[in-house]
């Protein structure tokens, strides 16, 4: 989608994914609905933009600017709906908790897991660290993004939005959340951050083997590879009104997404790929038969299964060696108190 189709599907999309979305029609009614539909749109996304750059953008710069001054319970907070993934999460929750400190939360939502993943986590629940959501389900991503937004957003600064294949990083040496809110606050109106993929491979792993995920996989792709453009989000949530992707999120107007170099992001691709300051480590296939089993355990967000192995292999790259994650390995072994 270009950018200047952007801000309408933004201001619009809640009436374009209905239809679009709409079992009962068939791919002639949802176009016909479409057409009647696109004066409304023109007009909707023609007045938002116009108030999103005028007196949204205003009212915005207030409201940010008094929001960070403010102090809240944790500092960010990261959300993630989860299923079957019973063996990586702990090192999921650990890293991040010593990446970004002690004032960090997890909101943990749990679609149908099979695996005992709850008890895998317990020592976790009672300190405090996660909070745990059974979240039941077919299509339930969004709606466990909205739902702790709707719940938590008055606890927390931020929220990250991700998976739990993926993982923060950055090279710099300070805490991560101080790492992100710098970069969101340094533009007036940021209402988050949008965060490009940095696409792990198998490193010519077949098996599943003992290990750290961030041990064992130490080879990815290059920087301008395309897979790396798509983006994932850390947000204000008081600034949030709905996930319109698993990706992006719908702002109330006058604030918006910016990239790691402080310009305004739309939607789920930022093409001028920059993961040098703070990216999110995407270990997306891992070993051919981790592949296979995430495949068996279906998508969060639409229901359906993973495409077949032409994904697998397309981000398959193993192109360069990236062993930064290493440092942090005893740590986290430390914090999971297993002998991973």
């Amino acid at each position: 989608m270009g950018k200047y189709s952007a801000p309408f599907y933004e201001y619009s999309n809640a009436l374009i994914l209905r239809i679009a979305d709409n079992k009962s029609l068939n791919r002639i009614q949802k176009a016909f609905l479409m057409a009647l539909s696109l004066p409304y749109i023109v007009i909707k996304g023609l007045a938002c933009l116009v108030y999103d750059y005028t007196i949204g953008k205003c009212i915005m710069y207030k409201r940010i600017s008094n929001e960070n001054k403010k102090s809240y319970k944790h500092d960010l907070g990261f959300v993630a709906i989860v299923k079957n993934e019973g063996d990586y999460i702990r090192e999921w929750i650990a890293y991040h908790y010593l990446r970004c400190g002690e004032n960090t939360i997890f909101y943990i939502y749990d679609n149908e897991s099979e695996d005992g993943l709850k008890d895998r986590i317990q020592d976790f629940i009672d300190k405090g660290i996660v909070v745990y959501t059974f979240f039941p389900g077919l299509q339930k991503q969004l709606d466990a993004y909205d739902d702790a937004i709707s719940k938590y957003k008055n606890e927390v600064r931020y929220m990250a939005f991700i998976d739990i294949d993926e993982f923060l990083y950055s090279k710099r040496k300070d805490s991560l959340q101080a790492t992100i809110q710098n970069l969101i606050q340094s533009n007036p109106n940021a209402a988050g951050l949008a965060v490009n993929w940095a696409i792990y491979g198998s490193s010519g792993q077949i098996h599943k083997t003992e290990g750290l995920v961030t041990e064992r996989f130490l080879k990815r792709a290059p920087k301008d590879f395309w897979g790396n453009e798509h983006i994932k989000t850390i947000a204000n949530p008081r600034l949030v009104k709905n996930f319109i992707s698993c990706h992006y999120p719908l702002y109330k107007p006058g604030c918006w997404n910016i990239n790691t170099m402080g310009k305004r992001q739309r939607l789920w691709l930022n093409s001028g790929i920059d993961n040098d300051i703070v990216r999110l480590n995407h270990y997306f296939g891992k070993s051919r038969d981790e592949f296979i089993a995430k495949k068996s355990r279906g998508r969060a967000a639409s229901g359906g299964f993973y495409p077949d192995f032409s994904r697998f292999d397309e981000y398959d790259r193993n192109d360069e060696y990236d062993a930064g994650m290493l440092e942090y390995s005893d740590d986290i072994k430390k914090m999971t108190c297993v002998n991973i």
